[in-house]
């Protein structure tokens, strides 16, 4: 599935739609705490899902500019 449809859908409270989109950037959140000190990584690692959450929530598609708008 799209990650826009995916966002959408989440976004319209759908929790499998938010679990998918966590687990697709899980990868990215791992790399992103591989030099946190190990007793830090699992709050940080839950900051940044939260973080995330939050964005994908609040996300506006309808002022996300073209392609051609960011030209």
């Amino acid at each position: 599935m799209r990650l826009v449809e995916l966002m959408k859908r989440a976004q319209f409270g759908d929790e499998e739609a938010m679990q998918q989109l966590l687990n697709l950037f899980e990868p990215k959140i791992k790399q992103c705490v591989k030099y946190v000190p190990y007793q830090d990584r699992e709050d940080i690692e839950q900051a940044i899902r939260l973080e995330m959450i939050l964005a994908i929530r609040k996300f506006d598609f309808q002022s996300t500019p073209t392609f051609w708008e960011m030209l």
